[in-house]
């Protein structure tokens, strides 16, 4: 998937009279014209936006205008949160999306590790870093894919505190929601559960209703396809031993909970 993006140091198209379709509340709102949005990013206290990003309805071509009048310059212009909302548009009509998660490989397998911000991302992406036969893809944000063979999870260039980022991928085996516990324990999670848990870690579009349903319809199809859990641990290396335990059942088909 090639996604083109251009820079252009000259004044955007006027979008004050497109339809608003998210407004921040603070520095930037998207709009619609036709088949074409624009993220436009406009900090309070400044005259000129400092850029403007015409999408293709397709995501795979995007025009970034940056004002010359525009004080400071913004250097690089593809900085947060223009990033993720390009990346985010392009998987959209191409079974991916991008996950608030942190991705793991132990021998070959993907695993993905979900939880509202606190739940221990970090904390055991930390514990896993450095393990033979694990490589820590992210422990921020992971891209996944779905193709004929069935998903995928991809590193990505964004991290939280421990750095890690990985540009590799894995076929993903199992889905876990992280819980702080007094104990290290797995429960298997049933569908409708996993959904309700899955969904806020899924970079939607709300905004956009041409997009929501295939983001949609992805989640259902992880939950589906992909068996998930609940994992309830203290920061300790008996949880990565246990989640290690797992990984092996699950790529031997053995039934493991």
């Amino acid at each position: 998937m090639d996604v083109i993006v251009r820079v252009v140091f000259e004044n955007a198209p006027q979008t004050g009279e497109w339809e608003i379709l998210f407004n921040s509340g603070a520095a930037w709102t998207i709009r619609r014209k036709g088949e074409t949005r624009a993220a436009v990013f406009q900090p309070p206290g400044f005259d000129v936006p400092f850029w403007t990003a015409l999408f293709d309805r397709d995501g795979l071509q995007v025009d970034v205008y940056i004002d010359p009048s525009a004080e400071p310059q913004p250097f690089p212009p593809l900085s947060h949160p223009l990033d993720q909302m390009i990346l985010v548009n392009a998987l959209a009509f191409r079974n991916g999306g991008l996950l608030h998660s942190t991705g793991v490989g132990i021998d070959g397998r993907g695993l993905l590790f979900g939880g509202k911000s606190g739940a221990g991302k970090s904390t055991l992406a930390s514990l896993f870093s450095g393990q033979s036969d694990v490589t820590v893809l992210s422990d921020e944000r992971v891209v996944i894919r779905e193709n004929p063979q069935g998903f995928r999870i991809y590193g990505t260039p964004w991290h939280s505190d421990n750095h890690d980022a990985n540009p590799t991928s894995m076929p993903l085996s199992a889905v876990f929601f992280l819980h702080h516990g007094q104990e290290n324990r797995i429960d298997r999670c049933e569908r409708s559960t996993a959904l309700h848990h899955l969904l806020p870690l899924v970079s939607i579009p709300w905004y956009d209703r041409d997009r929501i349903p295939a983001m949609m319809d992805l989640c259902g199809r992880i939950v589906d396809a992909i068996p998930c859990y609940h994992l309830y641990f203290r920061p300790d290396h008996d949880v990565t031993q246990r989640i290690m335990d797992v990984s092996r059942a699950l790529g031997e088909g053995r039934v493991k909970l």
